[in-house]
């Protein structure tokens, strides 16, 4: 069902919004550029954004909608996915940062047995320039958007993984598919990198890690990919501040060692 996410026709921007500096606001204008597809904003607040109509929730919008980008108050949360889900949204990305325990536990009850997938939460989500969809709210002035090309990238940190997107936008290099994988509460980085495996346009994939939960399928994966294409991966926490940074980040601390040699026996190139 991943392949499916790439193959979008309508995208709901829940939290769309006219404050030029909200996320909500740069979403739906990066989508209103490029993307080909509807495009539904959701602000209960707004008649219209950006010359479309805007509606009050994703439920009261008489469509299908593949996709659902959100970018709400945590408090908000819970209701818009269970709208979305009743909906029948085939997949929600996730963009709002969960701080509150009992929202935490609201939302994993929500989203177990749900039939959406779901990228997140706390995820800067998907750049995919073949599609024209784009869900990082860096405006262009501040971040380089490399073109069509045959990299792909999946990161478990937006402001890392937009790092990487700026260097090669700079050196010139395209891009397949971005793939910003936030705290994986559904899709998980095994899944993405199984995923680019098969992926036509991709020739080559780099990710960022901060930790692994689950070793062996990682090792598994990884062993696999590298068969039948080259693997780059960028490791966090290898020095003593980057782990309590990754730590803090994620709740996770790997041990770079452990890590390093399990990648390199899998065929992957680690930087």
């Amino acid at each position: 069902m991943i392949k499916e996410l790439f193959r979008v026709r309508s995208a709901a921007i829940v939290g769309a919004s006219r404050n030029t500096g909200k996320p909500g606001h740069v979403i739906l204008k990066n989508f209103l550029r490029d993307f080909k597809g509807r495009i539904y904003p959701v602000n209960p607040n707004a008649d219209r954004i950006e010359g479309l109509k805007s509606y009050p929730s994703i439920s009261s919008i008489p469509y299908d909608v593949d996709l659902a980008v959100i970018s709400v108050n945590e408090t908000a949360l819970p209701n818009v996915l269970k709208e979305a889900i009743s909906k029948g949204v085939k997949f929600l990305v996730i963009i709002t940062d969960i701080k509150n325990p009992d929202i935490k536990e609201k939302v994993l009850n929500i989203l177990t047995n749900a039939e959406s997938r779901v990228l997140g939460p706390s995820s800067i989500g998907l750049y995919i320039p073949k599609l024209g969809i784009n869900t990082l709210f860096n405006p262009g002035e501040r971040q380089g958007y490399p073109g069509y090309g045959g990299v792909g990238i999946a990161t478990q940190s937006g402001a890392v993984g937009t790092l990487i997107l700026d260097g090669l936008y700079n050196l010139g290099i395209g891009v397949s598919k971005f793939i910003g994988l936030g705290r994986e509460w559904d899709i998980t980085l095994e899944e993405i990198i199984k995923f680019f495996e098969y992926d036509e346009d991709t020739l080559l994939l780099t990710i960022y890690i901060e930790n692994i939960l689950n070793g062996r399928r990682f090792f598994e994966v990884v062993k696999e990919f590298t068969y039948k294409k080259p693997l780059i991966i960028y490791k966090g926490g290898r020095e003593e501040p980057s782990r309590y940074a990754v730590l803090s980040h994620t709740g996770v601390m790997t041990d770079y060692k452990i890590f390093y040699g399990v990648a390199k026996q899998a065929g992957s190139i680690l930087i």
